[in-house]
């Protein structure tokens, strides 16, 4: 085989890439510089190689390649070794109106100009042999009158009849897992009939017609015919049949009757080979059906539809088209505005740039329609990604729609696509319409059933009677998600029992919501509804709460939450539910070690409840409390201190002086002093107030379980081992038979009593314990958790006192890297980590 330079300006490398690929896939050597010429390499050189070590040089032909300095010499060593063009050491390939002048003038160029891609392919290849004798006999040439009466001649193995209405997307992205599945699925071999037929299913907007434009392009060689009908109503497939029948100079093609002239095509599919029949936007699959030819099973059928339900058609399941991928998202939008050369090694100074465009994808949702919209506007207004972004930031929707689409079929905006939707669920299920309303205020994904379920009373008359009897007929959530499926506006996970929503459709109905004046209605019912799922709080103090078994139901609303936070603060509403629920899930997060988003969430929870109902209130003082420990866990001592004292005082004046949450004050306070090394002032407050548990509470309460650990560690603190062991099993013991073996409060008390073992040498004891307290907290609390890199701290400090060095470095390094994840580099607790660490590392420096 032949090879090849490719030469070529920057400005085709599209085209030159495409030349290359084609002929390696005939089996030819190519080397072009976009694949062969490496980082590290000497470009001189590798020129000089590629030159010397090929065949012939084929030149990308364009008025950038004429006009570029550095494109001559690269033709020029070809044009040495055969002056006389005897060898055809050159080929050149015009792609785009031009006129070659000087030497390369009298050299005959391959034309690519205005030829779609099989017969560029065709032109390539048969520019490569010295002569092109055909494998068979010529046909009898026609008349002259029979060459008028076929005055157009047609592609190169192009499929006739072929009516598909788009031109190839230049800047088709991505997709490659979808077509590749797509392709092995109709060609699968089945025998059942209908059997290669699929869907592609998805979200208004989501690319699935540029799919389909892609396959059908790119597999074309595999038919003889490919029929594109649009199939949104009966009126367009029967037009598009009647298309197809004059296409195929069908007898039936001029009569009146479309019954005729659809039974006339679906015979002709019934009885011809390798075809392609595309309906595009069938978004009522039912409609198709009188429209698909029986018992054709040597041809494909391809749906695209907003519609997910195809058991009808024999399909279980169809393609689900899904957001592109980001880093196909970030591509899409730097090819389509011209900036190809920011996809790879881009300059420091354009730097911010690629980051702007790759966090635009992020904002838009990888949603095409939304790319395409501001792709078009930054190319056309020649505009930077960081400014598009920052304006997208600010005035959001309303940006976006300031550039409609132009490409491929893209006709309406992402507003338009959706609000038409959305006015259909409407007007067949309201219900279901006000369910995407309450969607808009939550996280985009895993929206749990349970919302709908037992919040329903607080979502609206409509959903209220359509979910009545939801407990005990679940199925009724399904049926009212069903219209919203139809459309694809979301996405149903029915193992987790949640569905998911694309957050621009949140922002297009939100903007219906602001034009119907029902923002604050909706903003209302959402935090009602989610209050229903809230673990009941303690009232006059006496009901205890475990913590931990409130959280899987808390886990799942924990992002609708905080996605209601974002918008609560920026509005002008105010309730006291809001705080509750913001509250709630604030000690949730801290406890989850989560801090950043905990503090957000307790101090709006304080500024709502002092706002409505005073400085002096018990709920206030809740929140005084709940924020004060966060800050404790963060080492904010100080702030923490006050506020405790704070809402000790408050709890005086209005509980008195002997109630749980006064003790519970008491007890807070005693452990801030502790970490504080205020050792005295710590045990008088846990003296004070574990008597005050045992008498309010029981004997064996939680919290008097709590107060005992708590106590044993402040032993520990002190060096009274002894002291610390007793009441340590004491309040293991008390845990456990609350709890059962396995608890985030039992193994904290594990390590503890390890700890108390470790300090007095007991090495044996404390490492089973400590290996036993981390599965627990691992399986528990997640890998991420605070308490577990203080346990690996603990595990790496007892192998550093045996010497086993090797052994705890590990242990050590683990503890510190999720330290600083969680507090930062510069907070106490990693410090104490890293000192160990240096400690260590001196040992085996020795």
């Amino acid at each position: 085989m032949t090879s090849f330079f490719v030469s070529y300006n920057k400005a085709d490398k599209a085209w030159a890439e495409w030349i290359a690929w084609i002929l390696e896939k005939a089996g030819h050597r190519v080397v072009i510089q976009a694949w062969d010429f490496r980082p590290g390499g000497n470009f001189v050189l590798d020129m000089q190689r590629a030159t010397a070590e090929t065949d012939k040089t084929l030149v990308v032909l364009s008025d950038a390649y004429l006009n570029a300095e550095f494109t001559q010499p690269e033709w020029a060593a070809a044009f040495a070794n055969d002056p006389r063009s005897l060898q055809r050491k050159i080929i050149p390939i015009r792609v785009q109106e031009c006129q070659p002048n000087g030497l390369l003038r009298p050299i005959v160029y391959v034309d690519l100009v205005n030829l779609e891609s099989n017969a560029a392919r065709q032109a390539i290849l048969n520019a490569l042999p010295e002569r092109l004798k055909p494998n068979s006999e010529p046909a009898f040439p026609k008349s002259r009158q029979a060459e008028k009466r076929n005055e157009k001649p047609e592609f190169p193995n192009a499929p006739t009849p072929w009516n598909v209405p788009y031109e190839r997307n230049p800047f088709f992205t991505g997709r490659e897992a979808i077509l590749q599945t797509l392709h092995q699925q109709l060609n699968q071999d089945c025998a059942v009939a209908l059997s290669q037929i699929q869907a592609i299913s998805g979200l208004g907007g989501i690319g699935k017609t540029q799919t389909a434009v892609e396959y059908v392009y790119r597999y074309r060689e595999d038919y003889d015919a490919v029929f594109w009908v649009q199939a949104d109503t009966t009126l367009e497939l029967s037009s598009g049949f009647v298309a197809i029948a004059q296409m195929l100079n069908l007898p039936q093609k001029d009569t009146s009757d479309y019954d005729k002239v659809v039974q006339a095509v679906k015979q002709w599919l019934r009885r011809n080979l390798n075809w392609l029949l595309i309906f595009d936007n069938a978004d009522q699959p039912e409609l198709v059906h009188p429209f698909l030819p029986k018992n054709a099973q040597d041809g494909h059928i391809l749906i695209t539809s907003r519609a997910q339900d195809f058991q009808d058609f024999g399909i279980a399941r169809p393609i689900e088209m899904e957001i592109l991928e980001p880093e196909d998202a970030r591509v899409f939008l730097l090819r389509r505005s011209n900036r190809e050369e920011l996809i790879s090694q881009p300059s420091p100074k354009k730097r911010a740039e690629v980051q702007a465009a790759t966090q635009l994808a992020a904002e838009l949702g990888y949603l095409p329609l939304a790319l395409e919209q501001a792709a078009a506007y930054i190319l056309t207004k020649k505009a930077r990604f960081q400014d598009y972004l920052a304006s997208y930031q600010k005035r959001r929707l309303r940006r976006l729609e300031t550039a409609k689409p132009k490409l491929g079929n893209y006709s309406d905006s992402v507003a338009t696509v959706w609000t038409l939707n959305f006015q259909q669920v409407e007007e067949t299920a309201p219900a279901s319409a006000d369910l995407l309303r309450i969607s808009t205020l939550l996280h985009p994904d895993n929206i749990p059933f349970e919302l709908l379920i037992q919040g329903r009373n607080q979502l609206g008359d409509a959903l209220a009677n359509i979910l009545m009897n939801a407990e005990e007929d679940p199925l009724v959530v399904n049926e009212i998600l069903e219209p919203l499926c139809a459309y694809s506006l979301i996405r149903v996970d029915e193992m987790e029992q949640t569905f998911s929503i694309h957050r621009l459709l949140q922002e297009v109905t939100r903007a219906e919501m602001e034009t119907a004046h029902s923002f604050q209605i909706w903003i209302n019912r959402a935090i009602l509804a989610i209050n229903q799922l809230l673990p009941i709080r303690k009232k006059e103090g006496l009901e205890y709460q475990d913590e931990y078994k409130n959280w899987p139901i808390l886990e799942r609303i924990a992002n609708h939450g905080k996605a209601l936070f974002q918008i609560y603060q920026a509005s002008a509403y105010q309730s006291s539910e809001a705080a509750q629920i913001f509250d709630c899930l604030g000690v949730f997060l801290r406890d989850k070690g989560e801090y950043f988003s905990a503090e957000s969430l307790l101090k709006e929870a304080m500024k709502i409840r002092k706002q409505l109902l005073g400085d002096a209130h018990p709920d206030v003082a809740w929140s005084l409390n709940s924020l004060a420990m966060l800050y404790d866990y963060q080492s904010r001592y100080t702030e923490a201190e006050l506020l405790l004292k704070e809402a000790l005082s408050i709890r005086k004046r209005l509980l008195g002086e002997m109630h749980s949450d006064v003790a519970q004050n008491l007890h807070d306070l005693a452990w801030i002093y502790k970490n504080q090394g205020r050792y005295s002032e710590a045990e008088l407050l846990y003296q004070k107030s574990l008597p005050m548990f045992k008498k309010l509470l029981g004997i064996e309460h939680p919290m008097v379980a709590e107060s005992l650990n708590d106590l044993g560690g402040l032993y520990i603190n002190q060096g009274r081992y002894g002291e610390a062991e007793q009441i340590l099993k004491e309040s293991l013991a008390m845990y456990k038979q609350l709890f059962g073996e396995t608890h985030p409060a039992v193994a904290r008390n594990l390590s503890n009593l390890a700890v108390v073992y470790v300090n007095q040498d007991r090495y044996g004891e404390a490492e089973p314990i400590l290996k036993e307290a981390l599965v627990m907290e691992k399986q528990l609390l997640g890998d991420e958790h605070p308490d577990v890199a203080f346990i690996l701290n603990s595990l790496a400090r007892l192998y550093d006192n045996q010497g086993r060095y090797s052994d705890a470095k590990p242990f050590y390094q683990d503890a510190l890297v999720l330290l600083e994840r969680i507090f930062g580099p510069d907070h106490s607790s990693p410090n104490v980590v890293r000192r160990n660490l240096q400690g260590l590392q001196e040992q085996l420096n020795q």
